[in-house]
């Protein structure tokens, strides 16, 4: 990640700076307030994976998930609990609590930098995927290209291909230019990473350009469904229709035969025949065979997956609600590395010191933030108590 900036103005053409910068010794003197800081960075850590991993599994076992909506908000619960299990909480101790001191194994420095090279982009990113895929949900509704089946592996490939694109997206790209832009630099106390073009690399790709997309994709839903006058269903609404399969059971020739030999055709059509014994005595009901010599219909539904809504007005208020959450608590880091990149010296001002610290934390924090949010919506209030849940 870009929060160790031991280096000096590389867009000058004097780099003596640079290469004869050498880091004051680190120290871990812990005083009370970091010990408090230390707390709350366990407290939030501990709620954050209870959240994401509590409304993963109650989506995963009370929603189960129709669309690829649903598994990309499955994928953002599982990037999430990644990121404070592995990232988040010990970055913030290191570089906020401590003032850059890497208490932790040495090992784990390049741990936490394999991570850190696809984890937050695949978090920021699916929330842009998330985005585009109700915009071409929207297009393949107005252009009514919904079937009303489909097979098992074209339901398969629509739930989960916008997921295995986001991180194929992140393995493929994103991972090589990051480590082709940083290297890292380990020493006692000391996890750091250096790289000319890796502030404005990390900049925009963790924020920029998600959000354009984010945002190219909600202004074209607005655009679309006032163009064409497209209404969105407010919820999930599967398309159950179908053509009816009509059989016909048909009788052994036993059956018709009886059934010719006593068919009166001036008889009504109400299951009775004409009676020639006495009035008194009350008719006998035919049998099936005598109703219908040719057998019974019937009509059954086919054996086919209904089609669920791929995009309700639910899902887009979740995507501009975590379209939000990408600007508030990514946008102050990512502008942060970007005037760090164009404007680097040493030593850092007070201002910028409390500009990055308020800026990384607060990206940080989005993998809380984010659980805390969708539990504004009853869909997963209800799959966060998924242990009082019943089957009828």
């Amino acid at each position: 990640m870009a929060e160790l900036f031991e280096f000096t103005n590389t867009n000058s053409n004097d780099y003596s700076n640079y290469l004869n910068y050498q880091p004051e010794p680190k120290t871990l003197d812990v005083t009370p307030r970091q010990i408090l800081a230390l707390v709350v960075v366990a407290v939030a850590s501990v709620l954050s994976i209870l959240l994401n991993s509590i409304l993963f599994c109650g989506c995963l076992l009370v929603q189960r998930p129709k669309v690829g909506f649903d598994v990309l908000v499955m994928n953002l619960l599982l990037v999430n609990f990644c990121l404070t299990v592995f990232i988040y909480p010990y970055d913030v101790v290191s570089y906020i609590v401590l003032n850059k001191a890497w208490p932790f194994a040495e090992f784990y420095c390049h741990v936490s930098t394999f991570f850190t090279s696809f984890l937050p982009f695949v978090g920021c990113w699916n929330v842009s995927i998330m985005a585009l895929q109700q915009f071409f949900s929207l297009l393949t509704m107005v252009l009514d290209c919904v079937p009303s089946s489909k097979s098992k592996t074209t339901a398969v490939l629509q739930k989960f291909a916008p997921t295995v694109l986001v991180w194929l997206h992140g393995f493929g790209i994103h991972c090589p230019i990051a480590y082709s832009l940083w290297t890292v630099q380990t020493g006692p106390l000391t996890c750091a990473l250096e790289g000319e073009n890796g502030l404005l690399h990390d900049s925009i790709w963790y924020f920029w350009i998600p959000l354009s997309a984010s945002v190219f994709g909600l202004i074209a839903i607005v655009i679309v469904a006032f163009a064409t006058l497209t209404r969105i269903p407010a919820v999930d609404q599967t398309n159950h229709h179908f053509d009816p399969v009509v059989h016909w059971s048909q009788h052994s020739p036993t059956q018709v035969d009886s059934a010719n030999a006593f068919f009166d055709p001036t008889a009504l059509d109400v299951g009775l025949i004409v009676p020639d014994h006495d009035d008194h005595e009350p008719p006998s009901p035919r049998t099936d065979a005598e109703r219908n010599p040719y057998g019974n219909r019937s009509t059954t539904a086919p054996a086919v997956e209904p089609v669920p809504a791929e995009i309700t007005l639910h899902s887009l208020k979740v995507t501009l609600l975590l379209t939000g959450t990408l600007a508030v608590f990514t946008g102050p880091y990512a502008l942060f590395l970007m005037i760090f990149h164009f404007n680097l010296h040493n030593p850092e001002t007070p201002l910028e010191v409390w500009f990055w610290d308020v800026g990384f934390t607060l990206m940080c924090c989005k993998a809380l933030a984010e659980p805390l949010l969708l539990l504004m919506f009853a869909k997963y209030r209800k799959a966060a108590a998924f242990w009082t849940w019943r089957k009828r």
